[in-house]
């Protein structure tokens, strides 16, 4: 059973107790309210037991990011989107398209929910196994030029030279191969256009084996450099500004907040 097939919030307790903490379901609803008390939870008023780290971290990232990259008129791409914020974020910003994709079904159908029903709900973690439902109607300006897939950032399934942006906010230690991330995001970057890529480097072996570690943020530049001139189709990514860190607050439950810093990297794709 989906959590999405669960339209009364008692039986959606009712099934998270029954399967317990260590289930998939419970482990999604873990994620959801993580991520989308960061990417959503300005448009609740104020909990005093949600926290005391404002909501945000992955928007004030992208916020920085846009502003060192500049106007941006063509498609764009966000990569590893999660509950999609941020790429109804990118759309306000900018005059093109924006898809965002991920893997993470149990994530993206949150953004989904917004974006066709104009219907935000999620589960919050108070403490332990007990979550509290949140809903609300929100129409994010310029959500009409949005759209989501399902997809593996590792093989993005278009073309050469496509999007003139492509963003990835928090991706990077995620996934099995980083550098094979970093040359599918050079691959589809258009000429010229523009790559933000943050990460906070914090790895573990059930998302990326332990020798596709990055141990320092200048190891994290330099792979950047090399991944985006070595493979085929790639093309050379240009840091536009200095790499600078940024804090990153993660909700885990009332009682506890991760606060990350994240190396936050502004590029152009070089001109062929």
């Amino acid at each position: 059973m989906l959590e999405s097939d669960i339209d009364v919030a008692v039986v959606e307790s009712v099934v998270g107790a029954v399967v317990g903490p260590e289930s998939a379901y419970n482990i999604a609803r873990q994620q959801q309210s993580s991520y989308a008390h960061d990417h959503y939870g300005d448009l609740f008023e104020a909990d005093p037991d949600a926290g005391t780290v404002s909501p945000g971290g992955v928007r004030r990232c992208l916020d920085r990011a846009l502003r060192h990259l500049g106007p941006v008129r063509g498609p764009v791409l966000d990569v590893g989107c999660a509950v999609g914020r941020t790429s109804f974020d990118i759309a306000a910003a900018c005059d093109g398209p924006v898809l965002g994709v991920d893997l993470n079904w149990p994530l993206l159908r949150i953004g989904r929910g917004v974006l066709d029903r104009g219907l935000l709900r999620y589960p919050l973690r108070r403490l332990g196994n007990r979550y509290d439902r949140r809903d609300t109607h929100f129409s994010p300006p310029e959500g009409a030029r949005v759209d989501f897939w399902v997809i593996d950032a590792q093989a993005l399934p278009f073309a050469d030279n496509t999007f003139d942006l492509v963003v990835a906010l928090n991706v990077l230690d995620c996934v099995p191969d980083p550098t094979q991330l970093v040359v599918e995001i050079s691959r589809v970057a258009a000429p010229g256009g523009g790559v933000a890529l943050a990460a906070p480097l914090d790895w573990a072996p059930h998302a990326t084996p332990y020798p596709a570690w990055l141990d320092s943020p200048a190891a994290f530049e330099n792979m950047v450099a090399r991944a985006s001139r070595a493979a085929p189709g790639a093309k050379p990514l240009t840091p536009l500004a200095p790499a600078f860190n940024l804090p990153w607050a993660v909700r885990l439950h009332d009682n506890a907040t991760v606060t990350y810093k994240t190396q936050l990297l502004t590029l152009t794709a070089a001109e062929t």
